[in-house]
């Protein structure tokens, strides 16, 4: 119970892992990062087909839990292939983080990309409250273009009713979700004498 039970201890341990992959592969991430765009592009390209011919390697063992659908999810603690799943997931977050260097910079994808937490966060609420609840409104044979309009169409109204939630964690608590307050003057606790 302990290993997979309600602490997810399991799943703290593997995500700890990756935590520190990333930090020892900052230095020289940020090293490659700063290399020509084609450099960047060309290893975007090879990150890219080796995921796609790992990712259907780590397949989905426990589709009973979850319908027939092929993935990893750390909620059920499902990750495929031990080896391969580390394997894959490296290699995609790095063609990503590759993919973020390729792209012009924008306000909004800084904005996504500052606030990743709490989207992530808000979307199991929204998932296990409101989405479900669409889903099951919705005929079953809907199309795909409808299907993909649908949605876009929920994404934006989740990321509109997370901003609440975003002002108020990245003023409040910035800590939380990994950013450090800005610098305000500080409040004398004290009357002046």
């Amino acid at each position: 119970y302990l290993l997979g039970g309600f602490w997810f201890f399991r799943e703290d341990l593997i995500a700890l892992f990756f935590i520190i992959i990333g930090f020892l592969m900052k230095k020289p991430l940020l090293a490659f990062l700063n290399k020509s765009t084609v450099f960047v592009f060309a290893g975007f390209i090879l990150l890219l087909l080796t995921t796609l011919a790992t990712f259907d390697l780590n397949f989905f063992a426990n589709k009973h839990m979850l319908g027939s659908r092929d993935a990893v999810v750390m909620s059920v603690s499902q990750h495929g292939h031990f080896l391969l799943f580390i394997f894959t997931a490296l290699s995609g977050s790095l063609m990503l983080i590759l993919l973020s260097r390729c792209i012009f910079q924008n306000q909004w994808m800084q904005f996504f990309g500052q606030n990743t937490l709490i989207l992530l966060a808000m979307a199991g609420f929204y998932l296990h409250f409101i989405i479900v609840n669409i889903a099951q409104v919705l005929p079953d044979d809907i199309g795909v273009l409808l299907t993909i309009f649908l949605s876009i169409v929920i994404a934006l109204i989740q990321i509109l009713l997370s901003w609440p939630v975003i002002v108020l964690c990245n003023r409040d608590v910035p800590q939380l979700i990994g950013q450090w307050p800005s610098a305000k003057p500080k409040r004398d606790s004290v009357e002046k004498r």
